[in-house]
């Protein structure tokens, strides 16, 4: 075996060539490296065949480029490609690689970006990785085990000397997908996924806004939006084919859906501020909606069983709405429009059914159902200066039905 290294500009070439009895055969890994500027690094390790590293440090801040930026690729095994882009100072970004056909992709900046960190730890087969990070102080962290994984980072924390936010997947599985986008600062994502082909969308547009997903098992979904300020979400799904949406419009609103079990459904809409919504399912099939527009809303649903429906509305100020399920095909609706609504509806049992809406101010329902096939329906409309109203339902049986309707006019 010979082995060649060809030295030209700053692109280094490693060919080893093995001759045989009937011809050759040409293994080759590629690496490329232009820095431009002052005390920048770039460590490059390769071993195996066809691996491809690209590196370029460069800045438009200063007219001879960007300063002490570090580049660090190790690649183990065949055919991966890396490819990183510090553009501006002091910017970090690690790639490590082990297996064959890994994707890795880093870019700090358009000319001007300090103080990023970006790292991509790939082990397996066909993953595919993408980061890009623009002004200042944003960590965005990779780590796929597994093959065929897809997850992409994109942070813009401007403008200059910007706090940054900070970004972390980990994937261990196959044909996991994962997105994370955050515009302004001290924002944090974090998404972990154990399982194969799980998916994760999450978005955020302000200023310290979290947003935490766990998936483990396969197919799960999970979509997170958060637009405003100091918002969080967790999302967290042990099972099978289940779906999360969690969308928050405003400013310190809170949003936590859990699932346990396979084909469950939950959905969190919040617009306004310090709206509370938590989400409990336990078992198959089981469905939950919770809208809030207003502020300081609660609402809470926790399912136990399957095939059971909860939908929460509340349009309003510091409503508060309670469901508890336990048992299968149970369903259960309450809409609030006012100020000061609380309801309770708590179902024990198999297919009971009940519906309260109340309009107004501090009306007040509770809705007990233990047993099979019970139906109650409230209905309660405050108006003016009046009281609100009061309603309490107790069922204990099969086939009982209730209808309550209460109107309180005071002009």
């Amino acid at each position: 075996m010979i082995s060649i290294t060809l030295i030209m500009k700053k692109t280094v070439l490693s060919l080893a060539v093995l001759f045989g009895a009937t011809g050759f055969v040409c293994a080759q890994n590629t690496s490329d490296v232009s820095s431009r500027g002052n005390a920048n690094s770039a460590t490059i390790t390769q071993t195996g065949e066809n691996n491809d590293s690209d590196v370029n440090q460069d800045g438009d801040i200063l007219a001879i480029g960007g300063d002490a930026n570090v580049a660090t690729v190790t690649q183990t095994g065949d055919s991966n490609k890396s490819s990183i882009e510090s553009l501006g100072d002091r910017n970090n970004a690690t790639v490590n690689q082990v297996g064959s056909g890994n994707d890795a992709y880093i870019l700090q900046g358009a000319g001007n970006a300090e103080d990023n960190m970006a790292s991509s730890n790939q082990t397996g087969l066909d993953n595919q990785s993408i980061q890009t990070q623009y002004y200042d102080n944003n960590v965005a962290t990779i780590d796929q085990t597994g093959d065929e994984n897809w997850a992409r980072q994109r942070q813009n924390s401007g403008p200059n000397q910007s706090a940054g936010n900070t970004a972390d997947i980990d994937q261990i599985g196959n044909g996991n997908w994962a997105d994370q986008k955050q515009d302004g600062n001290g924002n944090w994502t974090y998404t972990l996924q154990s399982g194969d082909d799980n998916s994760a969308d999450q978005k955020q547009n302000g200023d310290n806004n979290y947003g935490y997903n766990y998936q483990f098992g396969n197919s799960n979904n999970t979509t997170q939006n958060q637009v405003g300020n100091s918002n969080l979400t967790y999302t967290y799904q042990d099972g099978d084919l289940n779906s999360s949406i969690q969308e928050q419009t405003g400013d310190s609103n809170f949003a936590i859906a859990a699932q346990v079990g396979d084909s469950n459904t939950a959905t969190q809409i919040q617009t306004g501020d310090s709206n509370y919504a938590e989400g409990f399912q336990t078992g198959n099939f089981n469905t939950f909606s919770q809208t809030q527009t207003g502020d300081s809303n609660h609402a809470h649903v926790d399912q136990t069983g399957d095939r059971n429906v909860a939908a929460q509305t509340q349009l309003g100020d510091t409503n508060e709405s309670y469901i508890d399920q336990l048992g299968n095909d149970n369903t259960a609706m309450n809409l609030q429009e006012g100020i000061d609504n609380m309801s309770d509806i708590d179902q024990t049992g198999g297919n009971n059914y009940s519906n309260v809406e109340q309009f107004g101010n501090a009306n007040e329902s509770g809705v007990f159902q233990i047993g099979d096939n019970n139906s109650a329906d409230v209905n309660q409309l405050q108006d003016g200066t009046a009281a609100g109203n009061m309603s309490t339902v107790n069922q204990n049986g099969t086939g009982n039905t209730a209808t309550v309707t209460q109107d309180t006019d005071n002009i």
